[in-house]
């Protein structure tokens, strides 16, 4: 992971939902408005996009979709915090597998 692009306007963004899950059109609908708008980059799977109520299926999915959607256009950040220590590091690996640029992560 590269730390060196991060710079300016990166919202937290939420995780929209359905009563089915994740809702991936909705999902990207929301990467391509941020993007569109100007923002620098991103944080997915922050505390604001709903990552505590996650799965850990989930929140790599999200992960795994997400990054390699916008990551040549702007800065991606992804939160890979957890309580639980094998899941912040399961977590931080599918981020930097995915090709995002910097991890947020808070101490298990």
């Amino acid at each position: 992971m590269s730390t060196q692009n991060i710079h300016g306007s990166i919202p937290a963004l939420i995780t929209p939902f359905t009563k089915e899950g994740v809702d991936w059109s909705g999902l990207d609908r929301l990467l391509e408005w941020h993007i569109e708008q100007g923002s620098h980059g991103l944080v997915l799977c922050g505390t604001t996009g709903e990552s505590p109520t996650q799965s850990l299926e989930e929140h790599a999915e999200i992960i795994e979709h997400s990054v390699p959607l916008v990551k040549d256009r702007i800065t991606v950040i992804v939160g890979t915090g957890s309580n639980n220590t094998a899941d912040a590091i399961s977590l931080t690996k599918a981020a930097e597998t995915s090709g995002a640029h910097a991890a947020l992560i808070i101490t298990p």
